[in-house]
């Protein structure tokens, strides 16, 4: 199937049948196809590796997950972003954006299972699932935050016109993450062409 068509029928049916003054696409690169998530993901997203310290996920979970980010997406306060192969049509991780409650500053967040980094796939998907999340939250500041350790990562954001904005303290303690954290934000001032 088109992989436009599908888009459009797919986002159409979770937002109710207006698709309104976006102008949504589902977006291929190379070697992926970018889009947001639907219910016929359910399987391959529960059994997608878990970032560490994370909960495994099961096929239920996983739908009701994807039930919760279709109605995050008819409210446009998020939107959950799947990375295909195209080869292999493997789900082989995600990106989530969210708009914050205080700001109209967007959180971003990603991961890719393990067996698939250092191939370059985020540094790929990582402007189309950007430029997905910009057209459908209405939002051009983002802000990410990573482990100071992690530099794919680092790279990753910094392709992607992130700049270092300092050290990020977490209110509370997060499970599977150890060590100092650094915030990166970007916006039209530092985006890079």
């Amino acid at each position: 199937m088109c992989c436009t068509f599908w888009a459009r029928h797919e986002l159409v049916r979770i937002i109710g049948g207006r698709l309104g003054s976006v102008n949504f696409e589902a977006i291929e690169t190379a070697r992926l196809i970018v889009r947001p998530i639907c219910m016929s993901d359910a399987e391959a997203f529960a059994q997608l590796p878990s970032p560490p310290g994370a909960l495994a996920v099961s096929v239920e979970h996983a739908r009701n997950s994807i039930v919760l980010a279709e109605d995050a997406l008819r409210r446009r306060d998020c939107i959950l972003i799947v990375l295909i192969e195209k080869a292999s049509n493997r789900l082989l991780g995600f990106f989530a954006a969210s708009r914050s409650k205080d700001t109209e500053i967007g959180d971003l967040h990603y991961h890719i299972a393990e067996e698939f980094r250092g191939r370059g796939y985020m540094s790929e998907a990582g402007p189309a699932a950007l430029k997905l999340a910009e057209e459908f939250l209405a939002i051009s500041e983002f802000e990410a935050v990573v482990n100071a350790d992690n530099a794919p990562s680092i790279a990753v954001l910094m392709r992607m016109g992130f700049m270092l904005a300092g050290e990020w303290v977490p209110p509370v303690p997060i499970i599977g993450r150890g060590g100092p954290c650094l915030r990166f934000v970007r916006n039209p001032d530092n985006e890079r062409k």
